[in-house]
């Protein structure tokens, strides 16, 4: 089946799908083309041809990983762990999805938040009753510029648990690298 022809429509000369090609022919094509020559030799119409510069070069990273991040480059450590802390207990329990909270945790404490939250609904133990955090702590380990370790007081109004969390900096950023629940 043939295409037909169309024309545009004046409406559509001025929209950005449509744009006009101009094509010059640039000699004729059976002529073959020259070699370049030496740099700063001059070519057949009297130009002088200069060699194009070298590409830069790219420099080799042995490393894509994690970056640690400086203390003073890190929000407050003790009221990030504060919302994160509450955050991570109630994903824990099975009263909030642990996707809402993967973003802050290390994947190894991902999947421990997530068999702990499997763990929480079949037994029924899931609550919808709110979380109350009744203290927050949080200190720099020595040596480390990076690294804070602290512990969270929570009341689930059934029992009152601890939380211990390590927290390092990376790629400018808090990550919780450890978590325990007692």
């Amino acid at each position: 089946m043939p295409l037909a022809a169309t024309r545009p429509d004046d409406d559509d000369l001025d929209s950005p799908a449509f744009t006009p090609i101009l094509v010059r022919p640039l000699g004729d094509p059976s002529s073959p083309i020259p070699a370049p020559g030496p740099q700063g030799s001059y070519g057949s119409h009297g130009e002088k041809t200069v060699a194009a510069p070298a590409p830069p070069r790219l420099r080799l990273v042995d490393d894509f990983g994690p970056v640690h991040t400086e203390l003073a480059a890190l929000p407050d450590p003790q009221r990030w762990l504060h919302g994160v802390a509450l955050a991570v207990y109630e994903a824990a329990t099975g009263a909030r999805p642990a996707t809402q909270v993967m973003r802050f945790l290390a994947p190894d404490v991902y999947d421990s938040i997530v068999r702990r939250s499997g763990r929480a609904a079949r037994h029924g133990l899931v609550t919808r009753r709110p979380v109350r955090l009744r203290r927050v702590r949080a200190s720099v380990v020595p040596g480390h510029t990076s690294v804070v370790e602290g512990c969270a007081v929570v009341d689930d109004h059934r029992r009152v648990r601890v939380m211990a969390v390590r927290l390092e900096g990376l790629d400018g950023r808090w990550l919780l690298t450890a978590c325990e629940i007692g």
